[in-house]
């Protein structure tokens, strides 16, 4: 298969770049990132578009805060309750949009985590053991959604 019908996903160009997921999102809704809609709410950057992206040297600023949409939110602070409250927050998604939308929150969390280590982030201000209890009870609701 030629490479430019090689797709990645938006958490992989996140952390390629060392962003937040939500600003690759914005890029492609305003355009500046080219992607492909497979679903309601899946996308998929040719890697050739990548490619050019990067080569164009585009540069903006990710913002201090990272940006989440109410789904995100909801899932998010469902998580502080435990696995079950992240699978409730979900109850009213498509099996497939919920996938996409826990997969979207848990690529937000490591990205953020990696930004943390680097200095940069402040696990959207909590502290180290409840960003990480988030995070287990995001992925036990994943493994019990699969």
């Amino acid at each position: 298969m030629p490479d430019e019908f090689l797709t990645v996903y938006v958490y992989e160009v996140a952390e390629l770049l060392k962003m937040n997921a939500q600003t690759i999102r914005n890029w492609i809704d305003q355009g500046k990132l080219p992607a492909v809609r497979v679903g309601p709410r899946r996308v998929r950057i040719k890697q050739a578009d990548l490619d050019r992206f990067l080569k164009a040297g585009e540069i903006v600023e990710a913002p201090a805060e990272p940006e989440r949409d109410e789904e995100h939110t909801a899932v998010f602070d469902a998580a502080a309750k435990g696995p079950e409250a992240v699978l409730a927050a979900l109850a009213d998604h498509e099996p497939e949009e919920s996938r996409a939308l826990l997969d979207d929150v848990i690529s937000d969390l490591v990205v953020e985590l990696n930004r943390a280590l680097d200095g940069g982030g402040d696990l959207y201000g909590l502290d180290g053991a409840e960003f990480l209890q988030r995070h287990g009870a995001l992925w036990a609701a994943k493994l019990r959604n699969s």
